[in-house]
């Protein structure tokens, strides 16, 4: 059976996806490691959703607007009528 780490390129990437995966068990290790998961996943939560308000904002803004332009048409045919 071929060693797939005794070839130059492949050697290296195991080296290198080694030590990134023992970093990230020392890291994400215990609970600190689920508390570290949690902060990131609200965060990313937490932007994704003041993104969506902020669309949900400018939307608004701009139906005000046109109910606004509405109101004052009706308000000057009103006027005119009477």
């Amino acid at each position: 059976m071929i060693d797939f780490t005794s070839l130059p390129i492949i050697g290296t990437l195991a080296e290198t996806y080694g030590t990134f995966v023992s970093v990230l068990s020392v890291l994400l290790g215990g609970l600190f490691g689920v508390y570290f998961l949690w902060m990131i996943v609200n965060i990313v939560y937490y932007v994704k959703h003041i993104r969506l308000m902020k669309g949900f904002r400018s939307e608004l803004k701009k139906v005000n607007k046109r109910l606004d332009k509405i109101e004052r048409r009706l308000d000057s045919a009103l006027k005119k009528r009477k």
